[in-house]
């Protein structure tokens, strides 16, 4: 099982040994960063409507079987962009 932790509205930690293979992140609006030295993943999300519902996803690395739904893939300080 994979866990990661909420540090803060917009932080999330990422533990190393969780995603020694990196990660991927689904985001429902916004964009993201990962402080590789810290495991500490910021969501920035750009819908600031009052009723707006934000999700973000994090999975481990695995082949992806056409999935194309991913915002980021995150692998040590090296970030892949997908869909945006």
């Amino acid at each position: 099982m994979v866990r990661c932790f909420q540090v803060n509205a917009d932080q999330t930690l990422a533990p190393a040994q969780q995603f020694r293979d990196g990660f991927y992140v689904y985001l429902s609006d916004g964009r993201c960063a990962f402080d590789n030295e810290r495991h500490i993943l910021y969501w920035y999300p750009s819908n600031d409507d009052p009723n707006a519902t934000h999700d973000i996803r994090i999975r481990p690395s695995y082949p992806d079987y056409g999935d194309t739904d991913w915002n980021y893939f995150f692998q040590g300080d090296e970030v892949v962009e997908g869909r945006q």
